[in-house]
């Protein structure tokens, strides 16, 4: 992962950890941008609509969109039927007139009313799909005329200008990150030397239409394990050819076993730290497995329901412990149930619509760890035992959860998980019985039972609860209350934070037993009397704050409602006050 990442918004703030320094930063007006990178985070890969959808039960965008939320799923990309293919969406014409193109598919998927972010794919999804639509061959990139995808060809590249910048003109502000085609190394003969100069004038098209656009490298394909290795190596050629400069998010794809995924992903993170494009996000946009077993590759002879549930946590955690930033399953839709098709039993839904395991891992995924912003691997197949720290935001505050298993070889063994600090944790087994429903119980963290299928783990207590509204300051920002740690007596490591304040002015904390809605000096005051303040302290130069909460045995089971007061001399309400949000905390052992 990149040093920092940007978390999800409240109010008018924003919450940032920074994992190399091991700290927590709340700051000030967030932009669109930020919010659409944290939507890009958790997807599903290769999406279908309309004509290129396996059930016409579920072909509609009101048909696919509801169940994607219910998943949890933020984005999309590979839209089959609906993507910016210009294979699919360009009708003849010039190709800088926006009356050449036919958008009506791809403004369905990316205008969608579910808040569902896309990725959009510039020129192919693959060779197959541009050879059905009139590509001459599956070897090379080429231009709906026939031409080889070359921009050193004057009329070639004029087409790609004008193609990039009407699409990227339609959807300014809509979209901001862009795929510059598809594994384009499996063309076999298309250069790395043509693709660096593609994505250096898309990239100039992009961001002339917005700065803020991202290009992304048309991911490198990992059927198996060893294309991923070929794929990297091509990627290398990539860069030293001078397409490095163009892009500004790579992205990978793997099908093989998660146990190779941990090996290959270190082996393009260290291609890239050798010229110096290690501090650029990583996506993983294509990451899954088989439900139907096969020695087809990329099937297992071993695939079944209950190891690809496995598999999304598996493959989820190794590769966000590897540093990605956003990670995809492929896919939502089975697109077929025979077991030696290629690319049957890939879905959490099978090809007749019915959910198989995974649809429950997947949900479970995006419910407690798709905000994550470090993970960390506390132990990496060291005797067997794999097992991932997860720092997750929740509300405006941070919280602490981990992923753990053991390999095949392996069976059976326990971790002693000592870092959770909680005499108790809450175990959810990832792989959910026939019914979808997944085994939670208590367990003590010091001997905890693995097996080859993982667990999630939680700190015994309650995660704490942001609510309301801070009041408007006279600098335009709203105050923001958040926190950090544990609020546990093992631990003793809680902390609240209270950011976006007036700089350099007074500022205290007070708590008390309930929540209340009561309107205080042009705000709202959000905890009940009686009050109990803490200690004065004094805003920093950003207007910010952090304040230790001591747990003692007595707070073992209650909790407390904690909202800061501060000086806002300046307001113009005349009250010389501001006051953040609420937060509720629930103490445990």
């Amino acid at each position: 992962m990149n040093t920092t990442e940007t978390a999800i918004q409240h109010g008018g703030c924003w919450l940032t950890w920074v994992p190399g320094l091991g700290v927590m930063f709340l700051f000030c007006a967030p932009s669109a941008d930020a919010l659409q990178e944290a939507e890009s985070r958790l997807g599903l890969n290769f999406v279908r609509f309309g004509g290129a959808a396996v059930n016409t039960d579920w072909d509609e965008v009101d048909e696919v969109m509801p169940d994607l939320l219910d998943l949890g799923c933020r984005t999309i990309r590979q839209v089959a039927g609906a993507d910016v293919s210009w294979w699919e969406i360009y009708q003849g014409g010039a190709y800088d007139d926006p009356a050449s193109y036919d958008f009506t598919n791809p403004d369905q998927s990316i205008r969608n009313v579910y808040g569902i972010a896309m990725v959009p794919t510039l020129f192919q999804i693959g060779g197959d799909m541009a050879v059905g639509a009139g590509a001459p061959d599956a070897t090379r990139l080429y231009t709906p005329d026939g031409e080889i995808l070359d921009v050193n060809v004057a009329v070639v590249e004029a087409k790609v200008r004008g193609y990039v910048r009407v699409t990227a003109e339609r959807y300014l502000g809509e979209v901001r990150y862009w795929e510059i085609a598809n594994e384009v190394a499996a063309y076999g003969s298309y250069s790395a030397a043509l693709y660096a100069d593609l994505l250096a004038v898309c990239a100039d098209e992009l961001k002339a239409v917005d700065p803020d656009n991202q290009v992304v490298l048309g991911g490198i394909a990992g059927t198996v394990d060893q294309v991923f290795y070929n794929h990297t190596d091509w990627l290398e050629d990539v860069i030293v050819a001078g397409g490095s400069s163009a892009i500004d998010v790579y992205n990978c794809h793997h099908y093989d076993s998660w146990e190779l995924l941990y090996s290959a992903m270190a082996y393009l993170n260290a291609m890239l730290a050798s010229y110096g494009e290690d501090n650029k996000p990583m996506w993983v946009t294509e990451l899954g497995s088989s439900y139907l077993p096969s020695s087809n590759p990329p099937h297992s002879p071993n695939g079944s329901q209950e190891e690809q549930a496995a598999d999304v946590f598996r493959k989820f955690s190794v590769a966000a412990g590897q540093g990605a930033d956003a990670l995809y399953w492929h896919t939502w839709f089975s697109s077929s149930e025979a077991p030696n098709y290629t690319w049957s039993g890939f879905g959490l839904r099978k090809s007749a619509g019915d959910p198989v395991l995974s649809y429950a891992s997947y949900g479970l995924y995006a419910s407690k760890l798709a905000d994550v912003e470090a993970c960390t691997a506390l132990s990496a197949g060291a005797g067997g035992l794999w097992v991932y720290r997860f720092d997750i935001t929740t509300g405006t505050g941070v919280v602490r959860r981990w992923v753990a298993w053991c390999d095949d070889a392996t069976g059976t063994a326990t971790y002693d998980l000592t870092e959770a600090t909680s005499s108790v944790v809450t175990v959810t087994e990832v792989v959910p019985d026939a019914a979808g429903n997944q085994a939670i119980s208590e367990m003590d963290p010091g001997a905890l039972p693995l097996t080859p299928y993982p667990i999630l783990i939680e700190a015994g207590c309650q995660d704490p609860e942001a609510y309301g509204s801070g009041k408007l300051t006279s600098l335009g920002t709203e105050a923001v209350l958040g926190w950090y740690g544990t609020a546990s007596l093992t631990a003793n490591d809680f902390e609240l934070i209270a950011a976006c304040g007036i700089p350099n002015q007074y500022a205290m904390v007070f708590h008390g037993d309930n929540r209340a809605s009561i309107a205080l000096f042009g705000g709202t005051l959000l905890v009940a009397p009686p009050l109990v303040r803490m200690g004065v302290v004094v805003l920093d130069a950003n207007g910010n704050v952090s304040q230790g909460v001591p747990v003692v045995p007595a707070m073992v089971g209650t909790s407390w409602c904690f909202q800061t007061w501060f000086r806002d001399p300046a307001h113009p309400d005349g009250t010389g006050v501001g006051l953040t949000n609420g937060v509720e905390v629930f103490f445990c052992l």
